[in-house]
């Protein structure tokens, strides 16, 4: 198990390596969706201007109201890809990416049947909620909340900061407010068909009955990446290593496929547990997202 973590670092820096990413960045060009259905190909100066001026490939400029305008995406190596509705995240790990429309919505589940919803209360800040209910003797709910904020966005990187806060709750266990939180920063290099997603998260712990909280000497390193190889399937792999005093060679490895159209996602994939060099237990789990 040793060997597998630098296996596959070794082969997300030859996937995602800066000269591919420049090769798949070099075309500008852009196609852009009209309400009616046409569709236009060339650049465009200002995407956020009104009207939006294209100059084509054939050397003709149009000029398009915005209200006209349905969608702009690129186009690499002058080729159509469509943007993965769920591109904000991995299996679990979050990209430096948000929705990106103020008042998209998306629902899904998580680890099979539990529901998570994220809405975007800006064109770059989403807010995400989730739910979960471990059986067993009691039963334990736990309810997630978290907030996204994208500080930078290029055709080469994208740039996130957020939280994610969780809390148990159960009938027959008095948690007494226990809370626990992951601050994080996240960063995705590259383009929406290969990227490499790095993203740092720090530990906090306490209990809101008493006002305590203890963070952790130490933090979370995830390591991952993604590869869209059609319009409807990519690869995707993402890694979690504690860095802190004591952690030693413990850690996750997730890796998982994402089969996705213009408004699901259905991923697959398998977390494999590690310690010391030591394999750990697998567990195939499953995601389902839709964007409204």
């Amino acid at each position: 198990m040793r060997r597998i973590a630098p296996l596959v670092l070794l082969l997300l820096a030859a996937i995602f390596s800066p000269a591919s990413v420049h090769a798949q960045q070099s075309d500008s060009l852009r196609r852009v969706v009209l309400t009616d259905g046409t569709v236009l190909v060339g650049t465009v100066a200002d995407e956020n201007a009104d009207p939006i001026v294209i100059m084509t490939r054939d050397g003709v400029e149009q000029r398009v109201p915005r209200s006209r305008v349905k969608e702009i995406t690129a186009l690499i190596r002058g080729k159509f890809h469509r943007v993965d509705p769920t591109r904000t995240r991995l299996a679990f790990a979050p990209t430096g990416r948000t929705l990106g429309n103020k008042g998209d919505f998306r629902i899904g589940t998580s680890l099979y049947i539990f529901p998570s919803v994220t809405y975007a209360v800006g064109d770059r800040v989403d807010v995400t909620g989730a739910a979960f209910y471990v059986f067993g003797d009691g039963g334990v709910g736990i309810l997630i909340g978290g907030a996204k904020g994208q500080l930078l966005e290029s055709e080469s990187a994208d740039v996130a900061i957020g939280i994610t806060v969780v809390a148990p709750t159960a009938s027959s266990v008095d948690f007494n407010g226990a809370i626990a939180g992951l601050p994080y920063v996240a960063t995705s290099i590259g383009s929406d068909v290969a990227s490499l997603n790095l993203a740092l998260s720090g530990v906090f712990g306490g209990s809101l009955g008493s006002g305590d909280f203890e963070t952790a000497d130490g933090a979370v390193l995830s390591i991952g990446g993604e590869y869209q190889i059609s319009n409807s399937f990519k690869l995707l792999a993402e890694s979690y290593l504690p860095i802190w005093q004591g952690a030693g060679g413990a850690g996750l490895i997730v890796p998982g496929i994402r089969f996705f159209g213009d408004k699901f996602s259905v991923d697959l994939y398998g977390v494999i547990g590690f310690d010391n060099g030591s394999s750990g237990a697998f567990a195939p789990l499953a995601n389902f997202a839709l964007r409204l």
